[in-house]
């Protein structure tokens, strides 16, 4: 047995003695958990030289990285086994195929979930002070006139469930090596999702946007937060994303928000390819051009997509230095359109714009682990890594190693 004051011998037989391979040993919990720790911020073979300082080992009882990283990924394929094991059991309980996760019309969950009771969204009269005060002083095309895009807005964030979900990448690494100069540009994709109610919050993560639903669908049920709560999506606007929130939610109401910062981001590459400024000076003509970032940001701010796509139209054709990237971006805007929230109005109420919170759990579970020069992983050891330190951000790595099983549980928010 291994731990973290020696390895000692003694004999044991039956099941446990059957589960282990040659030359394998059993761990200690707490050893189990600070090698773990290790693993999930530092590469394998760091983290095995800082065990081996720490602990004083050498001769054959020192930690090896490839046995390091074999054990990360059995733990990782358990933790995986018990959050599938878990969501399948919920699923069954409510009658819906635990292979596809889809609720359909004979499935048995509960009414207030199906056609939930939703809390009274913001009033008509707020409606018109929050727009009246906002559109004091901007110009038409900046004001908040779309007033079906906030009719139906949540008037409390403590009565919603808002839900993030996005796919990170990181480099595949090849079964073997290529001898050609032709680059390997497979990717192993994890996908995350982050549930916030009220000031309680969970990380899910799965290889696979379906597993991942599927995780996410079990975990809404298990906690009763489906029921007379509305569900509010917000995501960078990939269509799988929003294809697959239409298989696995279409059966009830939901609101999708494309993300702000993501929206931001898309005009400002666009433009930049798209537009020249106009001026005497370079930097007349730098400011000119941000000018044009700038009004076009400020409409879209207020939810005015069609105006949006108006006024690219409208710029002179000197401000035009690709047609191409215009037209992509007129493109974006115009299929975005039913997705572009009123922001201001959100951001006025308090209300949440962004999907910032799972790209801050992207870098969490994956890229700052796992996207580094030269790194390139398999589909297991990326997974294991990524639903490891999930159970980690959750709190649970050291009940599940103690044998709580139970995942799919959100936290009790921690009192103030």
């Amino acid at each position: 047995m291994e731990s973290e004051l020696a390895v000692v011998e003694f004999p044991f037989g039956g099941r446990l003695a059957a589960s282990l391979k040659p030359r394998e040993r059993i761990v200690s919990i707490s050893m189990a958990e600070v090698t773990t720790l290790l693993t999930l911020d530092k590469s394998y073979r760091h983290s095995c030289n800082i065990a081996n300082r720490v602990y004083h080992r050498d001769g054959e009882d020192l930690f090896i990285p490839e046995t390091l990283k074999a054990r990360q990924i059995r733990m990782g394929d358990a933790v995986s086994s018990d959050y599938m094991s878990e969501a399948c059991s919920v699923l069954e309980s409510h009658g819906i195929d635990k292979g596809t996760g889809i609720i359909d019309d004979s499935s048995g969950i509960p009414d207030t979930a199906r056609k939930p009771d939703l809390p009274e969204p913001v009033s008509e009269q707020q409606i018109a002070e929050v727009a009246g005060s906002f559109n004091e002083g901007r110009g038409d095309n900046e004001k908040i006139v779309h007033l079906e895009k906030v009719t139906g807005t949540e008037a409390s964030a403590a009565d919603c469930v808002y839900i993030c979900i996005d796919d990170v990448g990181v480099k595949h690494q090849k079964e073997q090596r290529n001898t050609d100069k032709e680059k390997d540009r497979k990717y192993v994709q994890n996908t995350v999702v982050h549930i916030q109610c009220g000031d309680r919050q969970q990380t899910l993560t799965a290889i696979g946007m379906k597993n991942a639903f599927r995780l996410l669908v079990a975990f809404l049920l298990a906690g009763g937060l489906m029921e007379d709560r509305r569900l509010i999506f917000l995501t960078d606007g990939a269509r799988d994303i929003k294809e697959n929130i239409a298989a696995f939610f279409g059966f009830r109401e939901y609101t999708l928000i494309l993300d702000w910062l993501h929206l931001k981001k898309k005009c400002k590459e666009y433009l930049s390819m798209a537009v020249r400024g106009c001026g005497k000076t370079k930097d007349e003509r730098r400011e000119d051009k941000a000018g044009v970032l700038r009004t076009l940001l400020r409409i879209l701010w207020a939810g005015n997509a069609q105006e949006a796509v108006d006024y690219l139209n409208g710029l002179d054709e000197k401000h035009i230095s690709n047609r191409y990237w215009m037209n992509q971006l007129t493109d974006y805007i115009g299929r975005k359109q039913e997705d572009i929230a009123c922001y201001a109005f959100r951001h006025r109420l308090g209300l949440r714009v962004s999907s910032n919170r799972v790209e801050k759990a992207n870098d969490l579970l994956v890229a700052k682990r796992q996207k580094h020069d030269g790194m390139s992983w398999s589909e297991k050891g990326s997974g294991a890594l990524a639903v490891i330190t999930a159970l980690n951000v959750n709190n649970r790595l050291g009940s599940w190693l103690r044998g709580e099983k139970q995942l799919l549980v959100m936290p009790v928010a921690e009192a103030a």
